[in-house]
């Protein structure tokens, strides 16, 4: 017998079959849980060395030609990119969607002990993480202002701890505007009369 046949002559419990089909799949689509930012990993490795100082060939050659060529033995790389810029080593290191990004991330990392072993003493401790879309920002406010930048920092500073106490806000950055600055302009020739050096003015205004 055909499924036709059999659909034909029991047209009634092939319709109520085909709605409580429909009507579960509405039921179970409205209740299922959704967020309007999921979670979201990437398994990209990035790994940032500071070299205070150092020209970009340096960098180059001694810092990120030495970790691309340890991390390279790392299983599961897709792809690995480098950029060399003035004092700063950036090597991003690309996996293949199955590798687990926390076992990707800790071999990274002991690749990147091994390289640092090469690195001259001045060079900062590398640092090794992974793109996490959780820290990128949902919400970007601008302001602007006829008046003066000064009060318009001001404003930000206000309306950034207001933002801060929200409740799910994990942290708010502000960016831009003037901050208030004091300059502290020395006699050099007073100071000496009073026996006094630089230091000192900074530690008076360190106390206070």
């Amino acid at each position: 017998m055909k499924i036709t046949d059999l659909s034909i002559d029991n047209r009634t419990a092939v319709v109520v079959l085909t709605l409580a089909l429909v009507v579960g799949g509405v039921l179970a689509y409205i209740s299922l849980p959704k967020e309007s930012e999921p979670q979201i990993e990437i398994a990209t490795i990035v790994v940032t060395t500071v070299y205070p100082g150092a020209s970009p060939d340096d960098v180059e050659s001694i810092l990120s030609q030495e970790i691309e060529r340890e991390v390279a033995s790392v299983s599961g790389i897709d792809e690995i990119e480098s950029i060399s810029t003035e004092g700063v080593s950036t090597v991003i290191v690309e996996f293949f969607p199955d590798k687990d990004i926390d076992e990707a991330a800790r071999e990274v990392r002991e690749a990147v002990d091994v390289a640092k072993t090469e690195f001259p003493a001045d060079v900062e401790e590398p640092i090794v993480s992974d793109i996490d879309f959780a820290d990128f920002p949902v919400l970007t406010v601008n302001l602007l202002t006829d008046g003066s930048l000064t009060a318009l920092r001001a404003t930000a500073e206000d309306l950034q701890d207001e933002i801060e106490s929200v409740s799910g806000v994990s942290e708010v950055d502000l960016l831009g505007g003037l901050q208030r600055e004091v300059q502290v302009n020395i006699d050099l020739a007073a100071m000496q009369g009073y026996g006094l050096d630089p230091f000192d003015v900074v530690r008076a205004i360190q106390k206070e």
